[in-house]
């Protein structure tokens, strides 16, 4: 059922960047909406997880990421995003290394222009794509292995924080996590992310 439901958002999403580019009104226009993003940012993560979905067995994974937007119309658009982590000790002499790669749509909110002040924007998204865990170990059928890839989405937003028309602060992203690596109970990650960085708008 969750594959189905991301596989609709990554339809809709995709038809976005077509539809965009098929109404633009100059072939520049077009170009620039499909090619270069609205804004990347650059940001630090913390990612709360678990080695199994019963009980708790919590860690924190630290690393970074990297996410761009393409706005498409108004404030809707479409965000790429990857970002990974590494934990060691989650278990004896056993860490974790973590990357995941989605995209998806967005949404962005921005209040109108002030004279005086700095503008916040909010944006809130559903990006779907793939999540690889590497450097661990993993259970199989026939045993073990060190690392696998599968399924992944996450859904949340946050909040950005401009002082110039160009650059800017991500004061704070909250995203769920899910994910299917294989596991020694029913195989799935439901996680929880937090995230700051600096965000910068293209011209």
């Amino acid at each position: 059922m969750l594959r189905q439901i991301a596989g609709a958002w990554l339809l809709i999403t995709l038809s976005l960047g077509v539809a965009a580019a098929q109404n633009a009104p100059q072939k520049k226009m077009a170009l620039r909406t499909i090619f270069i993003p609205t804004s990347i940012a650059v940001t630090y993560n913390a990612e709360r997880a678990k080695t199994v979905s019963s009980g708790c067995n919590c860690f924190w994974i630290p690393g970074a990421g990297i996410d761009a937007n393409w706005r498409i119309w108004n404030g809707v658009g479409i965000a790429a995003q990857v970002n990974g982590g590494h934990a060691s000790n989650i278990a004896p002499d056993v860490g974790i290394k973590k990357v995941n790669f989605l995209f998806g749509p967005r949404y962005t909110w921005q209040p109108s222009r002030r004279k005086r002040g700095y503008r916040p924007s909010i944006f809130g998204e559903f990006l779907a794509g793939g999540v690889h865990a590497y450097g661990t170990v993993i259970p199989t059928s026939t045993g073990t292995t060190s690392s696998a890839t599968s399924f992944g989405f996450q859904t949340g937003g946050g909040a950005n924080l401009w002082f110039t028309r160009h650059f800017g602060l991500r004061l704070i992203e909250l995203d769920y996590v899910y994910s299917e690596i294989p596991n020694a109970g029913d195989s799935t990650q439901n996680d929880f992310r937090i995230a700051t960085g600096v965000v910068w708008r293209l011209p």
